[in-house]
């Protein structure tokens, strides 16, 4: 009786069982609500309306809804959240009615699977009679199509070239405009701002480049055009020619064009390469989360046979004297002009070089390294290279100097200078700087930027060649994303002429002025003049002898902007020292002198600031983050009188931390749940005419507003804000005028946040920063997949190949493919929390507590000139350092760090430049 009794209870568990599982199926498919569809010509446009199941939170947030058909006829699909994504971002849709609009070809009837959690197949009529309609439908989908490319743009953190590509095509294959958001929301950059994108090869110039191929107009690229001789820059000022300064021996190898990175001697080469390595090998990574890396440092170590080991580390400081990094430019990405100087104690160091180059000679013969003589400039010197200019390495020797470089010019030029051809040590620039920043500081780094090296980047030669090296790049990633569109529409992917005249690729594809052209061998992408993606051959050793009628016109518009807004480029001097503080704490301390490119272009900026301020507001003890700046008072900001703004966030309370990305409130909920304040002295205008503020005081000077919720006080000559009164109140008893180390416009200062009730605060922040990137990455692999019909395994590889690049989730997981409840297997990172509500685990730490102790930054404004002088405190890891370090309280030229921690420490003398007179003398009496 008993068995029986048992077998009737599990038969009718199991009953039970198979019924909810078949209702969680059921409710795991997406519901159709409305189809239609239109033909047209080439493509007709179809439309469904629907709502996902109930547990498809991960596939609505990700964008990993997708629609197919067994017989290819569906293209290019643009999904919509409805209205809650347009205001709270994509993917932040919580529920209700979506829609899908699509492309298709033929008149037939569709049969269409719309891909969620599970598929639901969808039967669709289409109407070839109600055209009108049809393309008001089109129009819809080419406005959700550029919609849904405006929000990854805005969301994702790489290139937006898959975006780029798509509505490009396909609006000049549909003759479509771009929508009048899209046109509205583009801003045409100047030319000075173009041109300082492509020197300092900024990442969107990517995407750009790949637009203006695919639409520009066809026409002859012959160049048949003179290039035309270097701008005519003004001479040195002759004030400089007074000065003098003793310069370091290796300055007389480097030629006055290089950039010039100087660390002394080993140990400091040793410590930046020890610190990057403690923070994942790269110093912005180390202050901002990344959604892709590259290896750009490794790929150029690697390109000059330079690879150091633990030998290099124990040894190296017996055999170098003095270490720099030079070259004529910042292109490691895509293959530079860059060196290593080596100043040897003694002739071991070339038998150490020249053996390790030997050997890897014959390890890699069969690779196609091969290492011989050549000539330059009347010397003979070591060449290791391999066809595809992965390894290019050229080792010169002069006396005690050794250089390794990729360039053949900057080979040439180092015997030049040694022989005393325009050397740094001769540049009376750098004799200026060095008279600033003497060698016995002993800095552990000196970075130095001549004006002749920006004026080498300015130059026609290598303007030119950058846009010719960035048309190349673009036609090598148009062919991989015409490729898969080809794939997708059923077209041959192989077949150039095939992708040009179906509309994937432009009429001028693959075509250089300089007859070169991109083949693919089939392991890489490489430039029959330039060699392989990655290690192109560097700017200053290529050739250019003529230029298009194109080319020449684009050269005009730059060359006379030059003209306008650049008639002076001055050096860009960087100096750091680091010290001991204890407890595996170095205190860096930096001075610089900084012009920004363009003086119409920061001329505002120059109006916005006030005088210097010899002065500086003191305020709440529990402070944790403070800002002054001196301002003009000019326009909106005030009355014509100059004042110091001043803010803070104080350390005494964690803010609320529940924020959400992509909010369209977010900013002002961050405002609001930031402890902190802003104020003004005196006569704060701008504050006290807040119209929202405009009533009068109430007898302790307080107003509030309903509408923003936020008091002021108004407290003598102070204006202060904040969402909470008793802050204010707080603050009001301890604001004082105190006379300042010495003067600036702009004061910042920081302390440790990873010590502090902001640490919560700043996790959650970098967190949810973190996250979005790491969705964005995921959405861009569901964009490929939707898109380009590509099987999901082959999508993160397809994309790291378009970009040049490793994608990475930003909160430390690997992205991989995963199972969903219902059985799907879609793209994740396996460091993500609940989708449902994500929240930040217990573990987490943002990036820069891990190393980030306190700042303080002082900026003073000299002519067309910024001075920075400042202190950052990092906490390294225990075996990070290295022995020897001097302690900061032992080093005269600084002030007691424990016994001032408000005050910027100085070096007794101003970090560059003729600053102006020290702060008045100290007396009792103080500025009311």
């Amino acid at each position: 009786m008993n068995l029986v009794h048992t077998l009737i209870v599990a038969l009718a568990t199991l009953g039970s069982t198979t019924s909810v599982t078949a209702q969680q199926q059921l409710d795991d498919r997406p519901t159709i609500i409305r189809a239609e569809a239109f033909s047209g010509q080439p493509f007709g446009v179809g439309k469904i309306t629907f709502r996902l199941g109930r547990h498809d939170e991960l596939i609505r947030q990700t964008g990993a809804v997708s629609l197919s058909d067994d017989a290819g006829r569906v293209l290019y699909p643009a999904f919509s959240d409805g209205i809650l994504s347009t205001v709270l971002g994509p993917g932040q849709s919580t529920g209700g009615a979506q829609t899908v609009w699509f492309l298709f070809r033929g008149d037939t009837p569709l049969s269409v699977k719309l891909n969620a959690g599970l598929p639901t197949t969808v039967d669709i009529s289409v109407n070839s009679r109600r055209r009108q309609l049809g393309r008001i439908v089109l129009q819809q989908w080419w406005r959700q199509f550029n919609a849904q490319a405006r929000a990854r743009m805005a969301s994702g953190d790489y290139p937006p070239l898959v975006e780029t590509y798509l509505t490009t095509m396909l609006a000049r294959r549909l003759e479509l405009s771009p929508p009048l958001l899209d046109r509205l929301s583009q801003r045409q950059r100047s030319q000075l701002q173009q041109t300082f994108d492509l020197l300092f090869d900024v990442e969107s110039i990517r995407a750009e480049s790949l637009r203006q191929l695919m639409t520009e107009p066809p026409g002859s690229n012959l160049a048949t055009l003179a290039l035309p001789p270097a701008n005519a820059w003004p001479p040195t000022p002759l004030g400089l020619q007074a000065v003098q300064a003793t310069t370091e021996p290796i300055a007389r190898f480097v030629p006055e064009e290089c950039f010039y990175l100087r660390f002394g001697n080993w140990d400091n080469q040793l410590w930046l390469k020890r610190l990057l390595e403690d923070y994942g090998g790269d110093l912005g990574r180390m202050i901002q989360l990344r959604g892709h890396q590259s290896s750009d440092t490794s790929k150029l170590l690697d390109q000059l046979v330079l690879e150091s080991g633990t030998l290099d580390e124990w040894f190296g400081g017996n055999l170098i004297a003095d270490v720099a990094v030079i070259g004529t430019d910042l292109y490691i990405e895509d293959g530079p002009s860059n060196a290593v100087v080596l100043l040897a104690k003694n002739k071991t160091l070339e038998s150490n070089i020249r053996g390790r180059r030997d050997r890897f000679a014959q390890q890699n013969r069969q690779s196609g390294v091969e290492q011989r003589t050549v000539e330059i400039a009347g010397h003979q010197v070591s060449l290791l290279s391999a066809p595809d200019n992965h390894i290019l390495s050229y080792y010169a020797v002069h006396q005690d100097c050794h250089l390794v470089s990729s360039s053949r010019y900057i080979v040439k030029r180092f015997f030049e200078a040694a022989e005393g051809k325009r050397s740094l040590a001769g540049n009376l620039d750098f004799i200026r700087a060095r008279h600033i920043m003497p060698l016995d500081r002993q800095d552990t780094v000196f970075v130095y930027l001549s004006r002749q090296f920006f004026h080498k980047l300015l130059s026609p030669r290598y303007q030119i060649e950058l846009a010719r090296r960035n048309r190349s790049l673009a036609n090598i990633q148009l062919f991989q994303l015409a490729q898969m569109a080809a794939a997708s529409e059923g077209f041959a992917s192989d077949s150039v002429q095939q992708m040009i005249l179906h509309g994937l690729l432009p009429q001028n594809f693959n075509q250089l002025p300089d007859g070169s052209h991109c083949d693919f061998n089939g392991e890489q992408w490489v430039d029959t003049l330039r060699g392989r993606r990655g290690y192109f051959k560097p700017i200053a050793d290529m050739p250019i002898e003529s230029i298009t009628p194109a080319e020449s016109a684009w050269l005009e518009d730059r060359l006379s902007t030059f003209d306008r807004e650049l008639q002076q480029v001055d050096p860009l001097v960087v100096a750091i020292k680091r010290f001991e503080r204890g407890g595996d704490v170095e205190r860096v301390i930096f001075d610089a002198r900084i012009s920004p490119f363009g003086q119409q272009s920061y001329g505002w900026l120059a109006t916005l600031l006030g005088p210097p301020m010899e002065y500086q507001i003191t305020s709440g003890a529990d402070d944790l983050i403070s800002f002054q700046a001196s301002l003009a008072g000019n326009g909106w900001l005030g009355n014509g009188e100059p004042f110091q703004l001043f803010a803070a966030v104080q350390g005494d309370l964690p803010p609320k931390t529940d924020l959400r990305p992509t909010n369209i409130l977010e900013v002002y909920q961050l405002l609001k749940s930031t402890p902190g304040y802003l104020g003004a002295w005196p006569k704060p205008g701008y504050l006290d005419r807040l119209p929202a503020l405009g009533r009068v005081p109430d007898e302790n000077g307080y107003t509030y507003s309903r509408i923003l919720d936020l008091w002021r006080l108004q407290h003598g000559q102070f204006s202060l804000v904040s969402f909470e009164r008793d802050r204010l109140e707080q603050v009001r008893h301890q604001l004082q005028i105190v006379p300042a180390e010495r003067p600036a416009q702009v004061r910042l200062r920081v302390g440790d946040l990873a010590n502090s009730n902001l640490k919560t605060w700043a996790n959650v922040m970098y967190f949810q920063r973190g996250w979005k990137t790491s969705v964005a990455n995921v959405r861009l692999l569901n964009a490929m997949i939707q898109q380009f019909r590509l099987p999901p395994p082959a999508a993160l590889e397809r994309a790291e190949q378009l970009l040049g690049v490793r994608l990475v989730c930003p909160l430390g997981g690997q992205f991989q493919l995963t199972p969903t409840p219902s059985g799907r297997a879609v793209w994740v990172s396996d460091q993500w929390p609940a989708f449902a509500n994500p929240v930040v685990p217990d573990e987490y730490v943002a990036p820069p507590l891990e190393w980030f102790r306190g700042l303080q930054l002082d900026v003073y404004q000299l002519q067309t000139q910024f001075i920075v002088h400042g202190a950052l405190d990092i906490q390294r890891q225990p075996s990070g350092g290295l022995p020897g370090l001097p302690s900061f309280n032992l080093f005269g030229g600084f002030s007691n760090v424990e016994e001032l921690p408000e005050a910027l420490p100085q070096t007794g003398r101003p970090p560059l430049g003729e600053l102006p007179p020290p702060p008045r003398e100290k007396t009792d009496k103080r500025p009311r």
